[in-house]
């Protein structure tokens, strides 16, 4: 009668077991299923600030033509979400001075590209929420944000600054070449001369 008691509390205990580990799968599959290819794939960084250059969410970017024309011409059209609009607004109503060039615009080319700028900087989403801790007078570049210094902090000099195909952390589609559709995944660094980087 004890073996047979025994054999059924083992039964039972492995069948518990086992519903334990499905769920818990489940709950894994669904963390890193669809959704995850919001966040990238490094989801070890643990706040929102490690993670966001990691983002590859291709909804990231809507593209404009005047924005991408008259922006992209001289450097490359950041994603507009990179930065809150606080940060836009000084940069487009500052072009006289844009960063040492004179960038200056018409007014009815700066009001368009302003407005592309407010709606696409005011997406909700983990960018949104990340920019919203900034304070309330934050960068003006985007290479002087937290979440960008964390993930290039142990870059090294060599790599970027002294390599002439690369020049500066603000040449980001350099080594991201999605850049400018706002994918920023580690998976997909490529730095020239230099190959693949992951910290």
């Amino acid at each position: 009668m004890n073996t047979e008691m025994n054999k059924w509390q083992w039964f039972v205990g492995v069948l518990i077991m086992g519903l334990i580990l499905t769920v818990s799968l489940s709950s894994m599959a669904l963390a890193s299923g669809p959704l995850s290819g919001l966040f990238g794939e490094h989801e070890d960084d643990d706040d929102d600030d490690g993670r966001v250059l990691a983002l590859n969410d291709r909804s990231l970017v809507t593209p404009n033509t005047t924005y991408s024309e008259e922006c992209g011409a001289c450097h490359m059209a950041y994603p507009a979400k990179l930065l809150p609009m606080t940060s836009w607004t000084k940069i487009m109503n500052g072009l006289d001075n844009h960063f040492g060039e004179n960038a200056e615009l018409d007014d009815a080319t700066r009001q368009t590209i302003l407005s592309y700028l407010e709606q696409e900087s005011n997406r909700k989403g983990r960018i949104g929420r990340i920019l919203s801790k900034l304070p309330a007078d934050p960068p003006l570049r985007i290479t002087e944000l937290p979440f960008h210094k964390r993930k290039h902090h142990e870059i090294p000099r060599k790599m970027v600054q002294d390599n002439p195909k690369v020049g500066s952390l603000s040449n980001c589609n350099a080594c991201h070449d999605k850049a400018e559709q706002g994918i920023f995944d580690e998976d997909t660094v490529d730095i020239p001369g230099f190959g693949h980087w992951d910290d």
